[in-house]
């Protein structure tokens, strides 16, 4: 790009990069669930970024020319604001706060919805928010039943004690299970309940020989408080056969004694005639758990922040990347000095390109506000030809993805900037999906989808990001051991910025504290490590995707909890570990068509726009970036709880149902088979005892995630060693995936005009219609912005919901 010098990284780029990144962390919960619009962030090209900066170049610095051209923001300065602004992109929408309060917060409520979870009492499993007992707390059924069975009401014994207060169909069930040669999984969840009703009785048990086991510092002032000691005494009375409460930090929020504060206004909204201030927030019940898992998120963003500052010079500098997302901006930021609009702006093909597709969005916006109205058709429909293929049609995604596809003009245009083996391979991701599936699909074997339970699906792209991952650092393995010698204070053999090594050192430093507060959640050393590893893994990956494809609509589709339970076995994780690895992974990687790296990577190469060789600005970019990222994380929650606390959150099905619910829907599950089989008491103690697990893979697990890696190095290795050869191993880290439902045949239609201009007027072709791509994308990105305004000023005129129009999928 012109005209951009160092002079550009100026305390007005920085203020106005602060500001955009506020704005968007305060505006985008309401702009996404209140207003209902297409999402201020949405994907890896953020209208509420992208689009600002075009309204800027198109309306704001022509007025400032005309005042004073000095006052006009320049290039570098707006691709400054530009990077800032995408740092703020991480936390306010799909990737953490839409997902937040469902996570922590609703499972408090769906389990008043779900008898099963009840009954096998799921959340005495989780840390810090029930200290009533589950089933397998209770080491030794049978011996505990043979203690009550044989205890003399009148004895001064703590099991005299229970016994006594016990009704007489409670006590039969313990004699009936004493003298059974099985116990089984009813009179187990029987003795469970009645255990619970003891020991929430409290005062009762003062003076009694129970309550002699154990006597408080200070009396219990509530009645948790009264649970928690009288489970405290029963773990005392019977060491070898009661386990104490699962130990950690709240993981989600403990609403025990604060159900009508904390818990009520989320599910009903706040009063109409009161609105809720950002004091009255019941921030002291939310406390414990923010700083439990803001401190993991902070961290793995530090570390995240760092990552991407050591892998950006590799990526951009060495293997020259395309970045196409922060590529679309540069061509449009070139403005001379003396002249009022960007240059790409007097160039009549990008007009061509622009007019249409806002033609385009313009009647599609009205026929939605006004249904009278014809439309231009978006999708294509060879819903027919499915009655042909009847095994393709029952693979997952297939129907949205070949049957009825989807068209993006902007997906098609970012498809012409691709390297053409990349744009090919993203067109036929949906065709190799569909194939593979119905081949195992006529042999008899279902194509999974479940991440929470690892199926073959997620497994396969596991696998794939593992050796996608591993390849990463195969190809720049050497620049990656100068690096971590920098790191460590050693002089690297090749040059190296200075900020590497600060970076290498942040990064060890996120990593630690992220271990840190898993650990403090309740998961031992070995769990914490490896989701925070895999965590990463699937950061760099899809950093990767998005710099190398543009991709700007990703998802990975597993998660950590997934992966663990095929690969290890409920039998080595147990119930408490695989409830906080769940919610650790929905919270963290639930979602991830809005993770932090992507932007990272696109915001350090709009910074390399306003650099020169001598004068590089990406460590003070890093600075400001990692500024952005922590006050971002703070206004966002704080702007959404607000919000919340005000509307309800319960406009959001999949945010506040589906997504918390999946896994305890799992958890329920797993106990209940664990109980049938006798196993479960046994599987809670050992696991919560042990450093490592011992490893029961669920069958094939191994191997579809072998396959998956498989795949993706087989297909890198031919990419690098074979000239020929036509496809990107991409295909294997997408496929099956929501968001290539959707845009694959658009990067195929891409493929196939890139590919006719090249073979018919040559690279000059290619040349001459790059700025038709840019207006294609310049209107859709500022189609969404203005109609989102238009919906804005209904939404606050009206104060009911205007007609939603979305130009990007939500």
């Amino acid at each position: 790009m012109k005209n951009i010098s160092p002079s550009h990284f100026t305390v007005r780029a920085v203020c106005f990069g602060l500001l955009l990144g506020l704005f968007i962390s305060a505006f985008a919960y309401f702009n996404d669930q209140v207003v209902n619009n297409t999402f201020l962030i949405g994907n890896f090209l953020p209208v509420g970024v992208f689009g600002i900066i075009l309204l800027v170049l198109l309306v704001v610095n022509p007025l400032l020319v005309s005042i004073r051209p000095k006052l006009a923001l320049k290039g570098g300065e707006l691709a400054v604001i530009a990077a800032i602004g995408l740092a703020a992109c991480g936390w306010p929408g799909s990737n953490l706060y839409r997902i937040t309060t469902g996570i922590l917060a609703m499972p408090n409520h769906l389990i008043n919805l779900n008898s099963s979870w009840q009954s096998n009492h799921l959340m005495s499993y989780i840390p810090g928010v029930s200290d009533e007992l589950a089933q397998g707390h209770i080491t030794d059924w049978k011996a505990f039943a043979e203690k009550i069975r044989d205890a003399d009401p009148l004895a001064a014994t703590p099991e005299g004690a229970l016994r006594t207060q016990m009704r007489p169909e409670e006590a039969g069930v313990f004699v009936r299970a004493a003298e059974a040669e099985v116990v089984g999984a009813t009179a187990m969840r029987q003795m469970t309940m009645t255990l619970n009703r003891l020991l929430g009785q409290g005062q009762i048990w003062e003076g009694t020989p129970l309550a002699e086991v154990l006597t408080p510092d200070s009396p219990p002032e509530t009645g948790t408080d009264w649970i928690r000691l009288s489970r405290a005494r029963l773990v005392a009375a019977f060491p070898d056969l009661v386990l104490p409460s699962p130990r950690g930090l709240p993981v989600i929020l403990d609403v025990r004694e604060h159900r009508d504060v904390a818990l009520a206004p989320l599910l009903e909204g706040g009063s109409p005639d009161r609105r809720v201030g950002v004091t009255e927030i019941p921030w002291a019940v939310w406390g414990p758990t923010i700083l439990l898992w803001g401190t993991v998120v902070l961290s793995l963003g530090l570390a995240t922040v760092c990552m991407s500052l050591i892998v950006h010079r590799q990526w951009a500098g060495n293997e020259l990347l395309a970045y196409p997302v922060a590529r679309f901006l540069e061509e449009t930021l070139d403005r001379p000095e003396d002249k009022r609009w960007p240059t790409i702006l007097s160039n009549r093909i990008f007009w061509i390109g622009f007019g249409f597709i806002a033609l385009l969005h313009l009647q599609n916006g009205l026929a939605t506000w006004f249904p009278v109205l014809p439309t231009f058709p978006m999708t294509l429909n060879f819903g027919a030809l499915a009655e042909l293929f009847p095994n393709a049609r029952r693979v997952p995604g297939a129907w949205a993805g070949i049957f009825v596809p989807f068209l993006y003009p902007s997906v098609i245009a970012f498809a012409f900037f691709l390297d053409a083996r990349t744009s090919l391979s993203l067109g036929l991701t949906n065709f190799f999906w569909t194939v593979f599936g119905a081949v195992l699909i006529a042999n008899g074997v279902s194509v999974g989808t479940s991440q929470v339970s690892g199926e073959n699906g997620p497994l396969l792209r596991f696998g794939a990001y593992l050796g996608f991952g591993l390849m990463i650092l195969y190809t720049g393995r050497r620049y990656y051991k100068d690096a971590f010698l920098e790191t460590l204070g050693r002089k690297a053999p090749a040059p190296m910025p200075g900020y590497v090594a600060w970076a290498g050192r942040g990064m060890a430093l996120g990593v630690v504290l992220a271990i840190y507060g898993l650990h403090h959640a309740g998961l031992n050393f070995f769990w914490s490590l490896l989701i925070t590893a895999l965590c990463l893994n699937l950061f760099l990956v899809m950093g990767r995707i998005v710099a190398e494809t543009g991709t700007f609509f990703a998802q990975a589709q597993w998660m950590p909890v997934g992966i663990f339970t095929a690969l290890f076995g409920m039998e080595a994780i147990g119930p408490t570990p695989y409830i906080i690895m769940a919610v650790a992974s929905s919270l963290l990687v639930g979602d991830p068509r809005e993770i932090l790296m992507p932007y990272l990577l696109n915001a350090l190469k709009l910074g390399d726009a306003a650099s020169d060789k001598k004068n590089p600005v990406t460590g003070r970019l890093g600075v400001w970036i990692l500024v952005m990222v922590v006050v971002s994380f703070v206004v966002a929650g704080t702007a959404t709880l607000l919000i919340q606390y005000n509307r309800g959150i319960t406009g959001d099905p999949w945010a506040n149902r589906s997504l918390p619910s999946m896994p305890y829907f799992n958890l329920d599950r797993m106990v209940g088979d664990l109980a049938a089989s006798g196993e479960l008491s046994a599987v809670t103690r050992s696991t919560s005892q042990q450093a490592f697990p011992r490893p029961v893979p669920v069958r094939g697990a191994v191997m579809w995630t072998l396959m998956g890696a498989g795949l993706v190095l087989s297909f890198a290795f031919a990419r690098l060693r074979l000239t020929w050869w036509p496809f990107h191993p991409v295909i294997f880290l997408v496929w099956g995936t929501f968001p290539m439902t959707r845009f694959g045949i658009s990067f195929l239609l891409g493929w196939m005009i890139k590919q006719g201009i090249v073979k018919t007027f040559g690279t000059k072709g290619f040349h001459h219609l790059k700025p038709l791509m840019v207006g294609i994308i310049s209107a859709e990105v500022l189609a969404a912005v203005l109609w989102g305004i238009v919906a804005i000023v209904y939404y606050m005129n009206t104060g009911r919901p205007p007609t939603t129009y979305r130009v990007f999928p939500g």
